[in-house]
């Protein structure tokens, strides 16, 4: 059964009840000796609250309003700080500890004040709960720019790592072709021809490679004067119908695609990539016009040749290929992925530097709770023994009875108290604290 009830109190979330007993004349160790005898089923663990500022009776009733508030304030932050941890840690991540190292269980079973932290001589009620909330609120801050820089390095991350994904039409060369591409495959690109690349959908490469080489067949101009055969120095530049504007190029048509060029070098799922090898265009030779002499042009064909493979529902790119920068996709998933763990890292390490300090502050804070409805409960003067009850969540609702007949026992004036309360709760009125004898708080220390 004891091994059984250890199990039990190893739970992930560690419940605790705050309880205070007045002393009515004895000593602590007198009252505490006698709880432990009274409620041996429930585990309970003794601490001192130094002699604190008092104030008046307004001033503390006040302060315990304020109190609620701000403790679920508090309590949130810590949360939050938990929730971050787990999120970024993982589940096989070293648990959160709270001051000096210790673990949260060990922290609240031997729970000691901070008198470095809380120096609490001369100094009121409110500015003690003013200094806790300070710091809470500054950490608060640290953790929302620490959350929103995460964010955005995931969002980066989430960026390039959809640049990976390869659209043959839109995506960079670079980022899908590999580096040894311009020595395993030709590319040309000289004065009169140029390596295109088409992308080819699955469905159509068969009809592809069967008609590319007549795509455009009207574009490339492959007449003008027979050179070897009726060349005339003399009659250069003659409005003869040999030469000059006379000598239409465009009698004769055809394709601009290099028969025989084209080249699968990619393929994603079922979209291919080719390379073909067209005309850049040709020269219209110059011509006199009287005694001035029109310079000859260059007609390009880059425009029609991409509208006649669009025609034919292929897409026309440029090859623009740089090898130094294929991969470079990689590299930058790379850069995001280790700028995402740094970031993870930076987060780890906060947490475990702020968690315990957030926490011990959220603690002090119930204690000064628990000394101001203590004494506005027992009045004046302060005399009371403080206490973290940890109850065996499986049996909680049979330890409360327990320690509440222990207490009324031990201090049976406060079962008259008890008559009474149990009276107002029958109209409905208080809440769980109000409807027992003694001052109770009960709450979570882990989330």
């Amino acid at each position: 059964r004891k091994q059984l009830d250890s199990l039990l109190y190893l739970s992930d979330s560690m419940q605790l009840w705050l309880v205070t007993v007045p002393n009515r004349g004895e000593s602590p160790d007198a009252t505490y000796s006698s709880l432990q005898r009274q409620v041996p089923s429930c585990k309970l663990h003794r601490f001192e609250i130094p002699s604190l500022v008092v104030g008046t009776l307004d001033s503390l009733m006040a302060l315990s309003d304020d109190l609620t508030k701000i403790n679920t304030q508090v309590e949130a932050v810590v949360r939050k700080i938990e929730r971050q941890y787990a999120e970024v840690a993982g589940p096989e991540a070293d648990s959160l500890r709270a001051a000096n190292e210790m673990t949260v269980e060990n922290f609240m079973r031997n729970f000691q004040w901070d008198y470095a932290r809380y120096r609490y001589q001369g100094r009121q009620l409110p500015d003690l709960v003013s200094q806790v909330q300070a710091m809470v609120a500054k950490v608060d801050d640290e953790l929302k720019k620490l959350s929103v820089s995460y964010n955005e390095k995931l969002q980066q991350l989430s960026a390039v790592q959809r640049k990976k994904t390869t659209n043959l039409i839109t995506s960079e060369l670079e980022d899908f072709l590999p580096a040894d591409t311009t020595s395993r495959f030709e590319f040309v690109d000289s004065e009169f021809m140029v390596t295109i690349l088409v992308v080819v959908p699955g469905q159509t490469e068969a009809d592809f490679l069967k008609s590319y080489e007549e795509v455009g067949a009207d574009i490339a101009a492959y007449g003008g004067p027979d050179w070897s055969a009726s060349f005339n120095p003399a009659g250069l530049g003659k409005d003869d119908g040999n030469f000059g504007p006379e000598g239409n190029r465009g009698r004769v048509r055809g394709s601009p695609v290099v028969p025989g060029s084209a080249v699968k070098i990619f393929t994603e799922g079922e979209v291919h990539l080719y390379s073909v090898t067209v005309l850049k265009g040709h020269y219209e030779a110059g011509y006199f016009e009287g005694s001035e002499f029109i310079p000859g042009k260059f007609v390009d064909y880059s425009d029609a040749v991409k509208n006649a493979f669009r025609e034919k529902r292929f897409t026309v790119r440029e090859f623009v290929f740089d090898p130094s920068k294929a991969g470079g996709v990689d590299g930058q998933i790379d850069q995001a992925k280790w700028e995402v763990q740094q970031t993870l890292t930076t987060i780890v390490r906060w947490c475990r530097a702020h968690f315990g300090e957030v926490f011990s502050g959220w603690v002090h804070l119930k204690v000064v709770k628990g000394f101001v409805e203590s004494v506005l409960r027992y009045g004046l003067p302060v005399d009371f023994l403080a206490m973290f009850v940890e109850p065996n969540i499986k049996r909680e609702k049979q330890q409360l009875a327990s320690l509440k007949t222990g207490i009324c026992k031990v201090r049976s004036d406060l079962a008259a108290n008890d008559w009474e309360a149990d009276e107002e709760g029958k109209d409905g009125g208080g809440d769980e604290s109000d409807s027992l004898p003694f001052v109770f708080h009960r709450f979570s220390a882990t989330g």
